[in-house]
């Protein structure tokens, strides 16, 4: 039992070792290809025969056939690593200094810039699997997974430092007739431009998210009920001025809740839906908090 045991702690290891090579290609590359240069090289010192061509030869065929895999890592294990070794292999036919030194010198040099590169790539890669992780497709006002954590984070802060927490849920008044009259298209580029335009009037730490169809979310940390019924009010106007080429102005209605101290997020949720209810009940391109 305990053999086995062993035996499947061994395989977890050595497919957990493949998994992250798998996801670095250039460094398994240049793992593969320093073994291969180091077995050749000690197998030409045990043998004396000159086989370091063969090593070169070797690393050349070993990065054309891993280089063919595309994508930024595959041109430098194409072009650098093998531009590297041949390097390497001139320094062994001058192993005097300076020459020996000057060669190997110039081996690093692209190293040096073409690691900083693929990190670099890597860096901004991450990023933009980030973003688009977090933000809805078409609007990018964040997700509702997205807001959904954030939000309790910024209600477990509320609870700690005494803050007001404050919601906005908006919906679009007749978005049903923009796309039944202009077609979905038009009403997809209506909802980029009132998410942008709500976006650009908030404050930098505010949260705009699209929590479902034609409906969104606004969030307003450190602030009260009284100062979220003027933001709402503001963002009302705004998107009914807004210019969107259509024969008819988009307007908007809105519910306002502010978070209570223990609470849980969708009673607070509830209170805004409900202000956002008696807005459309109302008569549309209102804002109204709970009764």
């Amino acid at each position: 039992m305990g053999w086995l045991t062993l035996h499947v702690d061994e395989e977890r290891g050595v497919n957990s070792l493949r998994r992250r090579l798998e996801r670095h290609p250039l460094i398994a590359s240049g793992l593969l290809i320093l073994l291969v240069d180091l077995s050749v090289t000690l197998l030409g010192s045990l043998t004396g025969l000159p086989l370091r061509i063969f090593s070169v030869a070797a690393v050349f065929l070993l990065a054309y056939r891993r280089g063919l895999r595309g994508g930024l890592p595959g041109v430098i294990i194409l072009f650098v690593l093998p531009w590297i070794a041949l390097l390497s292999g001139m320094a062994s036919l001058y192993p005097t200094p300076p020459t020996g030194q000057l060669i190997v010198a110039l081996g690093l040099i692209p190293l040096m810039i073409v690691m900083g590169i693929d990190s670099d790539h890597r860096r901004r890669l991450t990023e933009e699997l980030h973003r688009l992780a977090i933000t809805d497709g078409l609007t990018g006002a964040y997700n509702r997974h997205y807001l959904d954590r954030r939000l309790r984070d910024e209600m477990a802060r509320a609870d700690r430092y005494h803050l007001p927490l404050s919601m906005i849920l908006l919906d679009v008044d007749d978005f049903k007739e923009v796309n039944d009259s202009y077609g979905h298209h038009t009403g997809d580029e209506v909802l980029k431009r009132l998410a942008k335009a709500i976006q650009d009037d908030l404050r930098a730490y505010d949260l705009l998210a699209r929590w479902g169809g034609e409906e969104f979310l606004v969030a307003l940390p450190s602030t009260g009920l009284e100062g979220t019924l003027l933001v709402a009010e503001r963002l009302r106007r705004l998107v009914a001025e807004l210019e969107l080429g259509l024969e008819h102005p988009v307007t908007i209605s809105l519910g306002v809740g502010s978070y209570r101290r223990g609470e849980t997020l969708a009673e607070v949720l509830k209170r805004a839906d409900a202000g956002l209810y008696r807005a459309k009940q109302d008569g549309k391109n209102l804002v109204m908090r709970a009764a």
